[in-house]
């Protein structure tokens, strides 16, 4: 017990790993976890929950994954929500071209450019530095059974660094996914 019971200002604390901020003074809202924040290369700290799940308010998002660590800029990898996109395609273009499937979409410059804009804006309420800079489509969500995320649905990330660590380094070398700015 006495490990994880910290005192300040005079208060008792229970030391969870959580990261968190009180609002109006008087309600703490939890942000992430301590164990999952990194350093950029510029010595700037992230936490990625907040910016994931700032992107997850997309309709056109289901999942999101930012990394960053010991990098000049944060990436993003995306699961695309392909019924909103659809949606979209049919409101905006017509929908699906001849001899197209859904995931067709993806390669299209309209589709791309609709989700910059969503990478954008949920950016916009980030520091510049937490910003991502590149972002890529996956096609297979992150689900407990492929062992993405744990059965209280938390991103294992060290899971989804271990299978999807050369496209994310490819974000880096500009091999592979799209700028968030055009």
């Amino acid at each position: 017990t006495d490990e994880v019971i910290t005192y300040k200002d005079g208060k008792r604390w229970f030391h969870t790993g959580d990261l968190g901020h009180f609002e109006d003074g008087k309600f703490l809202k939890i942000t992430g976890r301590i164990k999952e924040q990194y350093k950029l290369e510029n010595g700037k700290y992230v936490v990625p929950a907040p910016l994931e799940d700032m992107l997850c308010r997309s309709r056109y998002v289901l999942q999101s994954f930012v990394y960053g660590d010991n990098q000049k800029f944060n990436v993003c990898l995306i699961v695309p929500d392909m019924v909103q996109l659809e949606a979209w395609a049919e409101k905006n273009s017509g929908g699906l071209k001849d001899g197209e499937t859904p995931n067709d979409l993806l390669t299209r410059n309209d589709v791309q450019k609709l989700i910059a804009n969503e990478v954008r804006a949920a950016s916009s309420t980030m520091k510049g530095f937490e910003a991502p800079k590149r972002w890529m489509y996956l096609e297979e969500p992150f689900t407990p059974d492929n062992h993405m995320l744990t059965p209280k649905m938390s991103i294992r990330r060290k899971n989804v660094m271990g299978k999807y660590e050369p496209l994310i380094h490819g974000l880096y070398d500009n091999k592979v996914g799209f700028p968030t700015s055009s």
